[in-house]
């Protein structure tokens, strides 16, 4: 099975204000790293599936639902952003789904994709868009839906998600010192 995984740089100059941060006050930057990597990952979480959407012509939900998160906790502080790059299958995108027979269209449309000659048709309860192989009612294949660019889509958020990893320790790390640590 195909993926991708998010690895986060910081720039050198970053990481040592974060490494003074710990060695100066190590629970409230901790705590502050935790919250920062959390907000990170989900920030990664909505970018990605709202890009690799709009360059595939599919809807957003799917690919959400096809990223997994590993957030972080105070015994692990580290996250995992994670996203399958296999098809997709067509149904997903299908708009308005219900099967019929497969000769009253001329196929189905999923997405900005036509797949011509296909029908919708449910196997086990479950809608699927198939398209016949040959010439007779049987063999047919189900058919999916490529993530177009989905790497490079992943490679290009990796880059705009250290920029982001920084601001937002800078916040966090506020936060603790001058809010939470008047408490």
């Amino acid at each position: 099975m195909a993926a991708n995984n998010l690895l986060i740089y910081l720039d050198p100059r970053e990481f040592a204000s974060v490494q003074a941060a710990l060695r100066e006050r190590p629970e409230q930057a901790g705590r502050a790293m935790v919250r920062t990597i959390n907000k990170t990952l989900t920030w990664v979480r909505s970018q990605l599936s709202r890009r690799v959407a709009k360059e595939s012509g599919l809807p957003v939900k799917p690919i959400r639902n096809r990223i997994r998160i590993k957030r972080a906790s105070r015994r692990s502080v580290a996250g995992h952003a994670w996203l399958g790059i296999n098809p997709i299958p067509a149904i997903y995108a299908v708009r308005n789904p219900r099967p019929g027979p497969p000769y009253r269209g001329l196929g189905v449309r999923a997405g900005k994709t036509f797949f011509r000659s296909a029908f919708i048709y449910p196997v086990y309860g479950v809608l699927n868009v198939f398209k016949r192989t040959g010439k007779s009612r049987l063999p047919v294949k189900r058919q999916d839906i490529e993530l177009v660019g989905a790497e490079r889509v992943f490679d290009a958020i990796g880059l705009d998600a250290d920029e982001r990893f920084e601001t937002i320790f800078a916040q966090e790390f506020n936060y603790e010192v001058n809010v939470r640590g008047q408490v």
